[in-house]
């Protein structure tokens, strides 16, 4: 395997390490699988810049893309992907908080964010954090079969379990890349998990209709209030979990919102992929 960079001789990852590297536009031709993976994300202008950086090779990786059998791109390496290919996927996935850089940039591509990892003829996408474990899976498995991708999971102890990026959300980071219009709206929710939450009480506090709040709401997060409000009881419960595991999931469930400690548990289930009583024994 071998990186390459329009930069230069070298990048340096997030933890400080700098790793060599060669020149994007030396990319050959015989190459089986090529692998966007992007860089941490800071900000839609950066992202568009790099992007522009990237699409400077654009002749040369023509060859180099239209040769391999895989092209692949993970979080924000599928817009740098898609910036170097003439003819874009129908279909991809991407970071769940990319969402409106993609409506905007990509209008033409359908965004399926709710798939780890989505395959669109020899175009292969991943979405946010750990959803590049799906895509190094699926190479796995091509390469050298199911045997060998079920024993690798043994060795590393990884369950075959992912269900969506739902998992994967984090309502701090939505929360930053949404702007302040919603603020009051969603410090409202982080504070009163346990109270009417309705969206008639959420369009009151916004001073706001509820058809415009929901609209606001899809426009700015991707999702409605209700599912906002779903995850941010989730995500409290979770964390709640974690720091004080002998206390009853019933009284973690009311606090966080819930009457019906059956409907959390089955909520808690569907969105992490795993039961909220295997976290506390674990």
């Amino acid at each position: 395997m071998t990186l390459y960079s329009p930069q230069g001789s070298q990048i340096k990852t997030s933890m400080g390490v700098s790793i060599p590297c060669e020149q994007l536009s030396n990319l050959g031709i015989d190459n089986e699988v090529i692998w966007f993976l992007g860089s941490r994300y800071r900000g839609s202008e950066n992202l568009i810049l790099e992007s522009q950086l990237v699409s400077l090779c654009q002749t040369s990786l023509n060859d180099a893309i239209n040769s391999a059998q895989i092209v692949a791109g993970s979080c924000t390496g599928v817009a740098l992907m898609l910036a170097c290919i003439t003819t874009l996927p129908d279909t991809v996935t991407t970071s769940w908080w990319l969402r409106r850089f993609f409506a905007k940039h990509y209008p033409g591509v359908e965004l399926m964010l709710d798939k780890p990892i989505v395959r669109s003829g020899k175009f292969i996408t991943a979405g946010a954090t750990h959803c590049f474990q799906a895509l190094v899976f699926f190479l796995v498995e091509r390469h050298f079969g199911r045997d060998v991708l079920l024993q690798l999971k043994k060795w590393l102890v990884i369950p075959d379990i992912m269900v969506n990026q739902e998992q994967f959300i984090d309502l701090n980071v939505l929360d930053l890349h949404a702007g302040k219009r919603l603020h009051p709206v969603v410090q409202f929710i982080r504070t009163n998990l346990g109270g009417d939450l309705s969206n008639e009480s959420l369009a009151n506090v916004g001073s706001m209709s509820v058809r415009n709040l929901i609209r606001t709401f899809k426009l700015l997060y991707g999702m409605t209030p209700s599912k906002y409000v779903l995850i941010a009881r989730l995500e409290a419960a979770i964390h709640e979990i974690k720091a004080s595991p002998h206390r009853k999931l019933y009284d973690i469930a009311y606090e966080v919102g819930y009457q019906d400690v059956s409907a959390f548990s089955r909520q808690f289930q569907k969105h992490f992929g795993f039961s909220a009583s295997s976290l506390k024994h674990s």
